[in-house]
């Protein structure tokens, strides 16, 4: 299998066609309210499991210092007039104060009734959207998030929030200089080629900040296993030698973090483990 840059549009169009049919509709920009101004801070997904409606993201986009108390708000691609306040109890992989040390760097807010009622008709992923505990095999993997570089947040929520669709593969490097990388928790991926959630070719941006949080999905393009496909398997959470190595968390650290809270959850969650 080589690399998507070898690809015809033809085929990496194809490989798309894996994704889930409201693939980018459960993805939210989180921005921070800064007294008037919005910033961009990282990527979301919606999730529910049983009667909890979650956003599922890295913890560092959404724990912030003790100083830092303006609320955040999630925008909803395709909706510009919509940006709701996010409200919630927040589950993080950390001990408490120790987010920076924290190579997990997972965040699942658990949604407040105001919240999910403001995200109205958004798309939330089921257990069955999800593989905790995939092998993580060659193949193709792709995700949605929204870079700062494609993005112009000034007045109006959303504005000009341009939205990144990601193909690429397994990163099979040396990962001895990649410090808090952990290969029972992590994945690693290659910087690929950029497409816009439409297919159309994009310029990579030359930084990736702002898709910190976002989902990592499998294809299963070589299982050839058919239209909507593909599951998500990891949380992206960081980079390595300059942004040219994505990191990624495994969702059955994503699993553990909801359980500690929410035991009750656990036979709905074992959905989301391979047979």
């Amino acid at each position: 299998m080589g690399t998507t840059s070898e690809h015809s549009p033809e085929l990496i169009a194809e490989i798309y066609r894996s994704r889930h049919p409201a693939y980018a509709d459960c993805v939210v920009a989180i921005l921070n309210d800064v007294g008037g101004g919005l910033v961009q801070r990282g990527t979301g997904t919606l999730v529910r499991i049983g009667a909890h409606s979650f956003l599922v993201t890295a913890s560092h986009v959404v724990v912030r210092g003790e100083y830092d108390t303006e609320p955040l708000i999630l925008y909803v691609v395709g909706k510009s007039e919509l940006s709701v306040p996010l409200l919630g109890k927040a589950l993080v992989s950390h001990q408490e104060g120790g987010a920076d040390d924290d190579p997990a760097d997972i965040a699942v807010i658990d949604l407040a009734p105001e919240t999910i009622k403001g995200l109205g008709d958004c798309v939330y992923l089921r257990q069955t959207d999800i593989v905790a505990g995939d092998d993580l095999a060659e193949d193709y993997y792709f995700f949605t998030g929204f870079p700062t570089a494609w993005s112009q947040t000034d007045g109006e929520a959303g504005m000009g929030l341009g939205l990144l669709t990601y193909c690429t593969q397994l990163y099979k490097g040396p990962t001895s200089s990649f410090g808090g990388y952990r290969h029972d928790w992590h994945m690693l991926l290659k910087r690929g080629g950029a497409l816009r959630v439409t297919l159309e070719p994009a310029e990579m941006p030359a930084q990736l900040n702002g898709i910190s949080g976002c989902s990592i999905w499998r294809s299963y393009f070589t299982a050839a296993y058919g239209e909507g496909q593909a599951r998500v398997v990891a949380v992206q959470t960081g980079t390595f030698q300059r942004q040219s190595v994505l990191k990624a968390t495994r969702w059955s650290l994503v699993v553990k973090v909801i359980v500690d809270s929410f035991p009750d959850l656990k036979p709905s969650l074992a959905l989301a483990l391979p047979c």
